[in-house]
């Protein structure tokens, strides 16, 4: 039989835990609240949310032109906004003890005439505006709250379907915003722009459009370096097909930021999600969790899973069947689980590589509990794992295999087993293991 090997040293703590279990959208997806996920998402202990309204198709809950719905208006009056939809999505988010992560900008229009994802004709303006939104949810503007919002995204996708004007208005939109918020808030980091991505260095079945991203990101890139432009991250899209394609990409937006001169620059996938691999496939749990370990060993600060509507062909947590019944699947049972073993005050513990990309692993520790995440690729045979390093005396351990009806998975679990310094498991392709540690 094929066996494995793995020794985590629990002493050895090599790199802090990074949120890279966010959601992109959500928890609500429209204002009458009949799709409301709001306990779902404490329960997957998401550590941030990005707020985008792409996930809410024509609500725009934070849209500048609803927010700001006149822009004739004075922009220094509190009664110039409406702020009653994008509180209700923020303050649901804030909620789940997520941190906020907020997009500013427009949302796709599906219309041939394009309304609102025009350049504004005063970006001045629309930068003061800009601030005032945030002032509203870290300083109290207009009734407002303060909920230390440290992330804002200026715009997203002007490389795609979210800003009908040439590259340089948007460079200069950035420009007008970023400077503002800078000047008005030190402390919040500022940055760009859900990039369409990288698909194009390494495929060949791409389309024109995706060709142009990376064009568009060295020409924005050279702007914001040339002209001194704040530029704390760069966020970017990333439908990998494998996790190894993800670390590929990962790769490549830190080559451009350094080359640029942007290294300080946090590197942010906006948007995540596997293509290629249907959600109700045997595989796409352990790959999505794959994806997660790929991405916390790489340059990458924070990640959000994109899909999140309950409607939406890509989400591969829940879905909302008859607009009545909840339902989860496997990869909701994996999210859930890494949420936990990437929580607050955990440090990542070194267990090695694996370069043929037949198991990946990753451990975490707060010096009281210990936590193994064990994935399968292609591998089918027995594992033992070690622990040295810290005393533990039990262990419990959770099983998930992906496939079954729509997704729904087959789980298995065990808890407060004796642990005498190793477990052996017979595991098979394509399966998740959770293990957790107790002194």
């Amino acid at each position: 039989m094929i066996e494995k090997y793995i020794n985590v040293d629990f002493s050895h703590r090599c790199g802090r835990v990074k949120p890279l279990t966010g959601l992109s959208g959500g928890p609500v997806f429209d204002r009458e609240g009949r799709l409301d996920f709001t306990e779902e998402y404490k329960e997957l202990a998401a550590p941030a949310i990005r707020i985008a309204d792409s996930e809410c198709g024509e609500w725009g809950f934070l849209d500048i032109h609803n927010v700001f719905p006149d822009f004739s208006l004075d922009e220094t009056m509190p009664l110039s906004y409406n702020f009653t939809a994008a509180d209700k999505l923020v303050l649901l988010a804030k909620e789940t003890g997520a941190e906020i992560y907020l997009r500013l900008g427009e949302s796709p229009e599906p219309y041939e005439v394009k309304l609102h994802t025009r350049p504004p004709r005063d970006r001045e303006k629309w930068a003061r505006i800009c601030e005032r939104i945030v002032a509203h949810y870290n300083r109290g503007f207009a009734a407002g709250y303060k909920l230390g919002i440290k992330y804002v995204e200026i715009m997203s996708s002007p490389d795609g379907d979210c800003f009908f004007g040439e590259k340089e208005e948007y460079f200069e939109l950035y420009r007008a915003a970023a400077e503002r918020l800078k000047a008005c808030f030190p402390r919040l980091k500022v940055g760009a722009y859900s990039s369409g991505g990288f698909k194009s260095l390494n495929r060949v079945d791409v389309t024109e459009r995706e060709r142009s991203y990376v064009a568009f990101l060295e020409d924005f890139l050279d702007f914001v370096s040339k002209n001194g432009v704040p530029l704390d991250f760069f966020s970017w899209k990333c439908f990998a097909e494998t996790p190894e394609e993800l670390a590929l990409h990962t790769r490549y937006a830190a080559s451009y930021l350094n080359h640029a001169g942007q290294k300080r620059a946090e590197s942010i996938i906006s948007e995540f999600n596997l293509s290629g691999t249907p959600f109700d496939s045997r595989k796409y749990p352990a790959l999505l969790a794959a994806s997660v370990i790929t991405a916390l060993k790489s340059d990458v600060s924070m990640m959000f899973y994109s899909g999140t509507h309950p409607y939406s062909e890509k989400n591969a947590l829940y879905t909302l069947d008859d607009g009545v019944t909840k339902r989860k699947y496997a990869a909701f049972s994996v999210m859930r689980s890494l949420g936990k073993l990437l929580g607050r005050g955990f440090s990542v513990v070194d267990t090695g590589e694996d370069y043929r990309h037949e198991l990946y692993t990753l451990a975490t520790s707060n010096g009281e509990r210990g936590y193994v995440i064990l994935v399968t690729g292609e591998f089918d045979g027995r594992v033992e794992l070690t622990a040295d390093g810290q005393t533990f005396s039990s262990y419990s351990i959770e099983g998930t295999l992906g496939g079954g009806e729509r997704g729904a998975g087959f789980s298995t679990s065990a808890t407060e087993l004796p642990f005498d310094g190793r477990i052996v498991l017979r595991t098979g392709k394509y399966e998740v293991y959770f293990i957790s540690l107790r002194s």
